[in-house]
């Protein structure tokens, strides 16, 4: 995605990637790979910026590759700079544009937000408790996955999703296999994306939700950020969280803007 956006943006050097057997150009003058596999292949000589996408997003091996770049520029970008820490790494803050201002100057769509009453939410999550500032994922799991609830999920988008193409965020692998299955059980096309699904199948599946041959896909975790598919234009947030910035994230997925797309 990386290599076509900048193709895609009108840039002209060339353009290498470090990924296992998709590795190629890598004399290029720009490389695009993650933090760990540059770690593990060792740091180009020559760099004068390093551009970390999603720096709200941070890890060890980030340090351990700067610390060998001490005379190159860094720029982190991020929809959410609320991580704490990121202040010790980073200079300065620049704020491009605010999602609303995007959303008025057309970059972003404007969104409408149905939620269950707030009684329900709470009796929903009475007997989950709160660890490190969020729901406790384990007791949420065993909440969200309660069959009233998917199937009150399945029936809720079957009245108000209006036949949108759908991302479905969910607390866990099996909390997103059953929500899959009670829609596909409804007669609607789903399909389940997870950190250990092939990059063969999630190449087909999001081919068939580009095409709208599958209509919604319930994933955990792993699309949250970095993933662009401007057709999704409806979000489930079934995974319930008091995070700020995960809740930014989720959202964010389904505003980007398509052809025929008003709203989200």
């Amino acid at each position: 995605q990386w290599v076509a956006r900048m193709r895609g943006h009108g840039v002209k050097r060339s353009i290498g990637v470090l990924q296992g057997g998709n590795t190629r150009g890598t004399d290029a003058a720009i490389l695009v790979a993650t933090a760990q596999t540059i770690r593990a292949r060792g740091v180009p000589e020559g760099v004068g910026l390093v551009v970390i996408d999603e720096s709200h997003i941070w890890h060890k091996t980030h340090d351990d590759v700067l610390e060998t770049l001490t005379e190159a520029n860094v720029l982190g970008l991020t929809a959410t700079p609320l991580r704490e820490g990121l202040g010790l790494r980073f200079d300065a803050v620049v704020i491009g544009s605010r999602i609303r201002e995007l959303q008025a100057d057309g970059f972003l769509v404007k969104a409408r937000y149905l939620a269950p009453r707030p009684e329900a939410i709470e009796a929903a999550l009475e007997a989950v408790s709160i660890r490190a500032g969020d729901f406790a994922s384990n007791e949420l799991a065993v909440a969200m996955r309660n069959k009233a609830i998917i199937g009150d999920v399945v029936a809720e988008w079957q009245r108000r999703g209006e036949d949108r193409q759908t991302i479905a965020f969910c607390v866990d692998k099996q909390h997103a296999r059953d929500l899959a299955n009670e829609f596909v059980t409804a007669g609607i096309a789903a399909e389940v994306v997870l950190d250990d699904t092939e990059d063969g199948d999630r190449k087909v599946i999001f081919e068939a939700f580009n095409n709208r041959a599958v209509r919604v896909l319930a994933i955990v975790g792993v699309l949250g950020v970095g993933f662009d598919a401007p057709i999704a234009a409806c979000a489930i947030l079934a995974r319930p969280t008091l995070s700020y910035s995960l809740y930014l994230q989720q959202g964010g997925r389904v505003l980007r803007p398509c052809a025929g797309k008003t709203d989200a």
